[in-house]
């Protein structure tokens, strides 16, 4: 398998990612751990604290992401639409490439949330996170 330490890697191998061995990223109030992060696909998982709010993610260049709702409520803001979307347990959201938005978790309990872009970032890590 070639690897790039911080990017996306090739693989023809099945993989597992244990919760603890997931890449912890930090973007303002959100706790990300990237599972697996491949040149063809992102799967990620947020956790958000009551009141937590993310940065903005200024959107995927050539690509789409979805965000699945596990546990809690989260709000997505969309500033550019003027919109927004509330979400909980079991909901789902289509974002399609290059729109920006913010995670918000307006609940009195932790949000957790699956992430998946795809067929790629469509910006460096540092954008989001603000760390090479």
């Amino acid at each position: 398998m070639e690897q790039n330490q911080d990017g996306p890697k090739q693989t023809k191998e099945v993989q597992v990612c244990r919760y603890n061995d997931a890449k912890i990223l930090v973007a303002k109030d959100e706790v990300v751990g990237m599972h697996f992060w491949t040149d063809r696909l992102l799967f990620a998982v947020s956790e958000m604290p009551p009141g937590g709010q993310s940065t903005l993610d200024p959107g995927h260049k050539g690509a789409d992401e979805i965000a699945h709702v596990i546990k809690g409520k989260i709000v997505i803001e969309f500033p550019d639409l003027q919109r927004c979307e509330r979400l909980s347990a079991g909901d789902s959201i289509l974002i399609p490439e290059n729109i920006p938005h913010i995670v918000i978790n307006p609940g009195d309990e932790e949000a957790v949330s699956i992430w998946v872009t795809a067929p790629h970032l469509g910006y460096d890590i540092s954008d989001l996170t603000g760390k090479k």
